[in-house]
């Protein structure tokens, strides 16, 4: 799905990068690694294409809203 970075933010700890994608109208929230978003140089305003993939997930992998 084409989309573009609308809002980055790194977790209090530092552990996890949150990006919040648009998609159209629509929004998808996204956890991923500090060393992915420095790798694959993602910035708010970047068009990126997302790929959903299924996982398993805890409470703790769930992006907070801000």
């Amino acid at each position: 799905m084409k989309g573009e970075i609308k809002e980055v933010y790194t977790s209090d700890n530092g552990e996890q990068v949150q990006l919040k994608i648009a998609l159209g109208r629509d929004e998808l929230w996204a956890n991923i690694t500090p060393w992915a978003c420095h790798e694959l140089q993602l910035t708010q305003g970047k068009a990126i294409y997302a790929q959903i993939k299924g996982v398993t997930m805890t409470q703790m992998d769930i992006a907070e809203s801000h």
